[in-house]
């Protein structure tokens, strides 16, 4: 506006001047139209990265919830299967305990079996292998100790003083506790 009043006497100038001054704001309002157009667009992409954050969000906490029940579920698994294992093999460790108590006092007898699926099950019938040699050991004992009784006796009737009523009624008692060690 000012430069119309200041060469308003050349108005060649001043067309100019006025032609320049409408292409420079024509460019401006391209300028400004292109600028909003891509105000808008950086708007939209802006919103669409937003929801994507939502939603990568929202997966990662879904993933973290799955992840969570997952690891639930395995630890519950390890520790069940910690519980059958302990047990498949603490109770014939337990078991065989009480077994070898029993025949290091003596009771050469087992009448108790492992649970199917027990561990342990060779070591069980070695055990039980071993029992049964010292039981058929000592019932070969017996069988001895009953010769020497028989003919004791025999001794006896026949009227030898060789034979001691003190040292049958021993030898008898000892058959007798080697036959309560076989039937215990």
């Amino acid at each position: 506006m000012n430069i119309a009043k200041e060469y308003k006497d050349d108005p060649e100038l001043a067309r100019t001047f006025g032609e320049a001054a409408q292409r420079d704001e024509a460019k401006l309002k391209e300028e400004q139209a292109r600028l909003e157009r891509d105000a808008a667009t950086l708007k939209q992409r802006a919103g669409e990265l937003e929801r994507q954050a939502s939603e990568v969000a929202h997966n990662q906490q879904m993933l973290l919830r799955v992840i969570v029940a997952l690891l639930s579920l395995l630890v519950i698994g390890v520790g069940i299967a910690g519980i059958i294992f302990t047990h498949k093999i603490a109770g014939p460790i337990f078991k065989m305990k009480r077994l070898l108590r029993q025949v290091g006092e003596g009771k050469l007898v087992v009448r108790e079996k492992l649970r199917k699926g027990d561990e342990l099950q060779h070591f069980f019938e070695a055990f039980e292998k071993m029992v049964d040699d010292l039981r058929a050991r000592q019932q070969a004992k017996i069988a001895r100790v009953d010769a020497i009784v028989e003919k004791l006796e025999a001794d006896a009737q026949k009227g030898s003083k060789e034979a001691e009523p003190e040292g049958l009624a021993q030898l008898k008692r000892l058959r007798s506790e080697m036959q309560e060690q076989l039937d215990m």
